[in-house]
């Protein structure tokens, strides 16, 4: 009547964890969801420093290559819009 087996803890009729139809599945696809989740979360923590530092890096080297007059006017100002945005 009762389950007392105390390596099943919840009778051997489990939906997760491999048990069930689609037990398995149902597994791999919530601790992907976990993991997914995480991610998200530490993206959304961590600062995005490192895409701003190139695009100045890059705008100080475009900057310089007009300075010494490597590119024209025009490709300065496609170049620059296309960086700032």
């Amino acid at each position: 009547m009762w389950n007392c087996d105390w390596m099943t803890p919840f009778g051997s009729n489990m939906m997760f964890m491999g048990g069930g139809l689609f037990g398995g599945l149902l597994s791999f696809l919530m601790i992907l969801a976990v993991i997914y989740l995480i991610y998200r979360l530490i993206r959304a923590f961590v600062p995005t420093q490192i895409a701003a530092s190139d695009k100045s890096a890059s705008l100080e080297i475009l900057k310089t290559r007009y300075a010494e007059g490597k590119i024209s006017e025009d490709e300065y100002q496609r170049m620059r819009d296309i960086l700032v945005g």
